[in-house]
């Protein structure tokens, strides 16, 4: 069930484990929030994808760009998406292009840094373990974070209010 009393709703209005409630208010740089959302609807929806939803649509950049109408509808559609979905949404649906090209400009720096980095170490030494146990060591780590969830490591705990 909801946590605590919401100042805006007060006593006359008490949710259900399977409702969320959003507000949108222009008076603030983020104009959606979810002042309560259901248990029921944490167990499909985590509590990351409502952070995400609420800053992609809700953030005042995207209010004057496409109106807070658009903002209101893109939210619902979103949600309604993903509780058609069996398993629900770990992140919210549509990527927008920029934040493509922005993920390929930081692989692409990335990979000159760490090429930058390991190009002293391949010419200082002679001895091939360095690099070999570097590169364990790193896909041991991508290995971890990809398993760790799935094996219910670093999920976050069902219910309480957002």
């Amino acid at each position: 069930m909801f946590g605590g009393k919401d100042p805006l709703l007060g006593d006359w209005w008490h949710g259900e484990d399977t409702e969320e409630f959003m507000q949108v208010d222009p008076s603030k740089a983020n104009r959606i929030y979810f002042s309560q959302i259901g248990d029921d609807m944490l167990v499909k929806l985590r509590r990351p994808f409502w952070t995400e939803l609420q800053s992609r649509y809700g953030n005042q950049f995207f209010v004057r760009d496409e109106g807070e109408l658009a903002a209101v509808i893109g939210t619902i559609d979103a949600v309604t998406t993903c509780l058609d979905r069996p398993q629900g949404c770990a992140v919210v649906p549509g990527i927008p292009d920029e934040q493509y090209v922005f993920t390929l400009a930081l692989s692409i720096s990335g990979g000159l840094v760490a090429g930058s980095v390991i190009g002293p170490i391949i010419t200082r030494t002679d001895d091939p373990t360095l690099i070999v146990y570097n590169t364990i060591g790193f896909l041991a780590a991508v290995a971890l974070a990809s398993v760790l969830p799935s094996m219910g490591w670093a999920t976050e705990k069902k219910g309480g209010d957002f």
